[in-house]
This record gives C-alpha cells, structure tokens and sequence, in this order.
C-alpha cells in the first residue's frame, strides 16, 4: 500500500518539479537570460522512466522551493518515507520545512507534528518530547500531543509525568484516565518497593485504589505487602479483593489464600468463598485446589471422580491432564503404557497453552504483564488456560 501510495505521489513530485522548472524559466527569460529550465527536472523524469522512484523522489525534493503551493508535497511526501522505514529521509525533509521563513503558523505546526512522530521512530524520544511539549498549546495538535506525551512518559518509566498528561486527555473517558492512572500508581509503588520505601509504596497503592477502586493489581500488590509484614488477616482481605475483582487471575494467588486460611484456621470460609466464584472463569490451578478440597483428600479415588466430573462438565487440558495423572498413580487401568504416552501428548499440549494472551492484540507471554509490551493496553492479559478452555 505505501509502495502503491508512493507511486502515485511521483507524478505530483514531478509536477511540482515541472513547476518549478517553469517559473525559474520565466523568472529566467523576463530577466532576459537565455538558460533553459532546471537540469534536475529532466534528471528525476529519468529516474521514474528507469523505474528508480527513490532517486527520482529525491531530485524533485531537493529542486521544488518550498512555498504555500508545495508544502502539502513535502508533508506528503516526509509521511510516506516514515512509514516506509526510511525515517532519516523523512527528518530532512520536515526539518527543511520548518527551517523555511515562508511557512505560516498552521503549517509549521503541521511540519511540527510529522517531525515529532519522524522522531518516536527514530527513537530519538526526548526530541520529540520537547515537540510535542511545544504543540500542547496548539489546539488542533493538543489531542495529538498529550497522546505522544503520554507514550513517552511511558516508555521512559516517567510514571508522575505521565499522570499528569494523562489527566489532560480529555477525549478519553474519565472512567479509562482513571484505569490507567491506577496502573501508573501501581508502577510506582513497585518503583518505591525496589527502594524499599513501604510508606511510599502504601501511599501510591492508596492512590491507585483512589482513582480506580476495582484495580485488581493494586489489591494484589498490597496483598502481597501485608502478607511480607506478617499481617495474614490483612493480606487475606486484600487477595480475597484481588479474586473478586478479577477471577481469570485466581491462579497467582490462589495458593496464598489457602495458606491465609490455614494459618487462620478458617479452610471452611475458603471452600465457600470458591464455591461463590463463577466457575467458567476460574484458572486450572484454582479448579484443581478446590475439587481436592472438596473431596476426601485421602480418598484418590473420589478425587479422580470428582476430576473426571468437572471434565464432563467443562473439560480443559489442564484437568485433562491431572486426570490422566491421577488414573497412572493408583495404576488399577489397563493398558498403563499407552495412558503414559497419551499423557506425555496432553502434557505437552499444556505446556503449550501455558502462559498469557493479551485480549487486545493476541500477544503471548510466558509470564503476567499489566502492559501488553505488544500494543500497550494496560490489564489486558488473561491465562491461556482460562481463555481457552
């Protein structure tokens, strides 16, 4: 599409290069010159001939003056080369326009603009900061700004600033502002945990909860937080948050619940506190804990029914597996062989649907990311195992 686009844009290029060769040669014969039009419009007419787009491109770049009638080919042409990967083009070209007096305010913010992004992907983040930083003032590119100014911040882990350009982001809906700022807090208050800095960590955690009160990270960080200090009944309350607020997650704390209540001797509140979470949305790892706890734990083979149960119901791989397992250990199945090569494949088809998919984008990862390195949606990812089953 870019390649078919920059094609179409060459017969403009070199209109706007006939055009320039023309009024040079009338500026030339009204001063009585006998020179003949630019070399250079010739050159780049060969070049497209030839089938050289970029060489011709460059020619009818360099020869066309920069003026009111040409600007739109300049811009248009500096956006083609950016999404082409060729950013270093597409720099010059934007930087010759704003170095020209001619220009009028509107287009320099334009030019302005296209530099900024010739910048993100260039890398070069704090230029383009400093750009962005200049059109916040400019109401047609503060939208466009304050949503680069947000990417920057991001990037570069400058949570308090991003706050702060987030809060001006007025096309986003308070509700949205208001989930990420709760994660940038979150980001900050593990920031604050690395330093060791606890009554930072709580105030930011505070402040996260604040402005999103269903943030599921939050409720996890300080679950975790209490549970470090030895504060069990607390770090119950907060994972208890955690599972309520999201149950497709139950899986990373599910075992610290458990020992929660252990120490606290209330398994029964446990077993019913399961028992209220919606079952379609429960990690494998939580699904297992609570048929086992359900069933006589010395008891294998109510266990291995109930498993096999829950499969008829809602079968997964992981409770396929656990299955298969459990029919091996009490060895009273027939052809045990082959049971150990079909499980050696189901437990290879989970290992492969182990980890986590971003609901936005689809990227997988090993492990949890608040932010979806992919297409950087906050909260995003969910276990395979949940997903897909």
């Amino acid at each position: 599409m870019v390649e078919y686009l920059l094609w179409l844009l060459l017969p403009v290029a070199a209109a706007s290069g006939w055009w320039a060769a023309r009024r040079s040669y009338k500026k030339h014969q009204a001063a009585g010159s006998t020179d003949r039009p630019q070399p250079g419009y010739f050159k780049g007419l060969n070049y497209i001939l030839n089938e050289q787009p970029d060489k011709a491109i460059e020619v009818f770049v360099e020869m066309v003056q920069v003026d009111s009638e040409t600007v739109e080919t300049h811009l248009a042409l500096g956006n083609l080369f950016r999404k082409r990967g060729e950013v270093d083009r597409a720099i010059r070209i934007h930087q010759n326009l704003i170095a020209r007096p001619t220009l009028n305010v509107d287009q320099r913010a334009h030019a302005l603009a296209e530099l900024g992004q010739d910048y993100m992907s260039a890398g070069l983040l704090d230029r383009a900061e400093n750009i962005f930083s200049e059109l916040v003032d400019n109401p047609q590119y503060r939208a466009l700004a304050l949503r680069f100014l947000k990417d920057i911040y991001q990037s570069e882990q400058e949570w308090d600033k991003a706050i702060k350009v987030l809060r001006s982001m007025t096309e986003l809906s308070r509700k949205d502002r208001n989930q990420i700022i709760a994660q940038y807090y979150c980001e900050l208050a593990e920031q604050a945990h690395e330093n060791n800095d606890l009554s930072l960590v709580k105030r930011h955690l505070k402040q996260a909860i604040g402005v999103d009160p269903q943030c599921a990270r939050a409720s996890l960080l300080q679950g975790k937080l209490e549970w470090d200090s030895g504060n069990v009944k607390n770090a119950l309350r907060c994972y208890d948050r955690f599972v309520s607020q999201s149950p497709q997650l139950s899986d990373e704390v599910i075992e610290r619940v458990y020992a929660c209540h252990q120490q606290l001797g209330t398994v029964n509140k446990f077993l019913a506190n399961l028992g209220r979470l919606p079952e379609t949305k429960l990690g494998p790892l939580t699904r297992r804990l609570e048929l086992r706890l359900h069933t006589s734990t010395s008891d294998e083979e109510d266990y291995r029914d109930a498993v096999w149960t829950s499969l008829q119901e809602r079968p997964t791989l992981s409770l396929t597996e656990s299955w298969l397992e459990l029919l091996l250990d009490g060895k009273t199945v027939e052809l045990h062989e082959e049971l150990q090569k079909l499980l050696a494949v189901i437990q290879r088809l989970t290992e492969q649907n182990k980890g986590y998919r971003c609901q936005h984008c689809g990227y997988v990862a090993k492990s949890l990311h608040w932010l979806c390195p992919s297409c950087k949606h906050w909260d995003s990812t969910r276990p395979i195992n949940v997903l897909d089953s």
